[in-house]
């Protein structure tokens, strides 16, 4: 969750989205605090043919980046 020049919203955060996704979806959610830890954890589940989107504000994009050149060709 990233406020974009707005105060934050108490109890609304990354975790509490994850959650809510979790109780609300059969979606098998894994929810990771800092950009840094999302390649590792992509490198574990993502399979041939999947598709892997990174969306949202910031500097998310640059998961996408290394994921991409952390694959074996």
């Amino acid at each position: 969750i990233y406020p974009a020049s707005e105060d934050p919203i108490p109890g609304v955060n990354g975790v509490s989205l994850a959650q809510g996704i979790r109780q609300t979806s059969r979606t098998e959610v894994t929810f990771c605090e800092d950009v840094q830890a999302i390649v590792p954890v992509l490198d574990e589940v993502a399979r041939s043919g999947d598709v892997v989107l990174t969306l949202g504000a910031g500097n998310v994009w640059k998961a996408g980046e290394q994921f991409l050149r952390s694959r074996k060709p």
